[in-house]
């Protein structure tokens, strides 16, 4: 199902909560095997083949259920994908643990955030997942949706929150978590996001440890205490309501 769509504006930028119910996205028991089987052939046949050559018809006969059942749960192919790229998130965002807090070993918790972001880039499934999303996201606004909500905005508001707490506690000078936190992932990704999603070969071990351990001493030497009063405190941070 074609759909035109506006451009992605700055408020879907920013770190927003949209009910699953407000784009239209499909809301299940996970526990329903119906489901889980049809949410299985759908990722497979996807990642083999791409979203535009996959029929429903093609998907039911690989989940081995009928047009009636997957029909009862997803209205179409658009509602599946998107469906299935919010399970996909939400699988990949489990393996984001925010670690606890410790005041003397700050430095350590962005390492460890820094070392879980890049495990998940360099996932191969993923990764080819990410492709089919970006080729296709700009025609579908529920499938881009659900990839912000439960991707990229989840790792944000996870790292947004440990920051924010940091600055509670003295150990940085940040005026605005949900920027730091965006600037911390470009930090320690650079512009190795844009090779994979291009196919370009990863980097060595050793050239990403180079650059997430430069990335995090950018990021405290940026935001260092000595600069002066803890800034989130002097400017409490306020995420503006999206336009819909």
């Amino acid at each position: 199902m074609s759909r035109k769509t506006e451009p992605c504006s700055t408020e879907e930028a920013a770190i927003i909560e949209v009910r699953d119910q407000d784009i239209g996205l499909a809301t299940f028991d996970g526990e329903n095997r119906k489901v889980l089987q049809i949410l299985a052939a759908a990722s497979e046949l996807f990642l083999e083949k791409g979203y535009d050559t996959v029929s429903m018809d093609a998907i039911a006969r690989g989940a081995a259920v009928s047009k009636a059942t997957m029909y009862a749960h997803f209205a179409s192919k658009e509602a599946l994908f998107a469906a299935l790229i919010r399970e996909e998130c939400k699988a990949t965002a489990e393996r984001m643990r925010p670690p606890s807090l410790d005041d003397a070993r700050f430095e350590a918790c962005l390492r460890q955030i820094a070392d879980q972001f890049i495990d998940v880039f360099l996932d191969r499934r993923a990764l080819a997942m990410h492709r089919i999303v970006f080729a296709e996201a700009w025609r579908f606004p529920e499938v881009r949706h659900a990839f912000l909500k439960w991707g990229p905005h989840h790792v944000q508001r996870m790292i947004a929150g440990l920051l924010e707490e940091a600055c509670r506690r003295g150990l940085i000078n940040l005026p605005d978590p949900h920027i730091g936190a965006i600037q911390f992932l470009s930090l320690i990704s650079g512009d190795m996001p844009m090779e994979w999603h291009l196919g370009v070969a990863p980097p060595t071990a050793a050239e990403m440890k180079k650059l997430v351990e430069s990335g995090i001493k950018l990021f405290l030497n940026g935001y260092s205490v000595k600069a002066g009063t803890t800034g989130l405190k002097d400017a409490p941070h306020k995420v503006p309501a999206p336009k819909r």
